[in-house]
């Protein structure tokens, strides 16, 4: 039994996303669709048939663009590193990493992806590095969006 906030029974809800991680169907467990969701290329709420939302949509489920939490009151998206504006396509704070200083883009730290219909930003910053320890070595991995940018080896 799934109980809610005030003490009554909650029905389980089961989410179908699209190809971002945004939530796109909400149903429940009798397979009834509770809710559409939409969002455009910048991550702002919209209705299902992709007319702009009358009013902001005070959803069931907290999940939104990219499946980060979504502030509906706000327009905003908690992109855990970062706080992002879909209304401008840029976050609110600036990148703490300059990821490619030969490319004039990554210059501009508040931006969001250059592709927006097919990359994801899935922490809010540019970079994340991995560190391996292999026999006597320490391996760094940078990593830009997933995709390795350098490999750096060191000695112990």
């Amino acid at each position: 039994m799934n109980l809610g906030d005030n003490g009554t029974y909650r029905d389980k809800q089961y989410m179908l996303t699209d190809h971002l991680g945004s939530p796109d169907v909400i149903f429940n467990s009798s397979m009834w669709v509770t809710e559409r969701l939409s969002f455009d290329p910048w991550g702002l709420r919209r209705n299902a048939d992709w007319s702009p939302p009358t009013a902001p949509d005070m959803n069931e489920s907290p999940t939104g663009f990219t499946g980060h939490e979504m502030d509906d009151a706000q327009s905003l998206v908690n992109m855990n590193a970062r706080i992002y504006d879909p209304v401008m396509g840029r976050f609110l704070s600036p990148d703490s990493m300059i990821p490619g200083p030969y490319d004039p883009q990554s210059f501009n730290r508040y931006s969001y992806v250059n592709n927006p219909l097919s990359l994801v930003d899935p922490t809010g910053i540019s970079r994340q590095v991995q560190m391996m320890v292999i026999g006597e070595e320490i391996v760094l991995l940078v990593l830009l969006l997933g995709r390795v940018q350098a490999i750096v080896v060191m000695e112990v």
